[in-house]
């Protein structure tokens, strides 16, 4: 799907909040924190604007959220 914001299109909320939580594990300072269903094109982006995400927010409160992220960074460094 292509949008006119130009923004990744991802077909549904799971997807997108999926991409959410991958996007702040891989990206070091990524200021994502919610998704939205786009009026435009009915596809579902990511956003830096807004409340945090329940489903990112639990990561956060768990620690699961920096544990992905350690478990990304050594699988960077050193190989699967």
């Amino acid at each position: 799907m292509n949008c006119p914001s130009k923004k990744k299109a991802h077909t549904n909320i799971d997807a997108a909040e999926i991409a959410l939580i991958e996007a702040r594990i891989r990206f070091e300072g990524s200021t994502v924190v919610n998704v939205y269903e786009c009026e435009d094109c009915g596809s579902w982006h990511l956003t830096s604007q807004g409340d945090i995400n329940p489903r990112l927010q639990e990561m956060i409160d768990s620690g699961a959220l920096e544990e992905e992220i350690k478990k990304y960074e050594w699988r960077e460094k050193y190989g699967d």
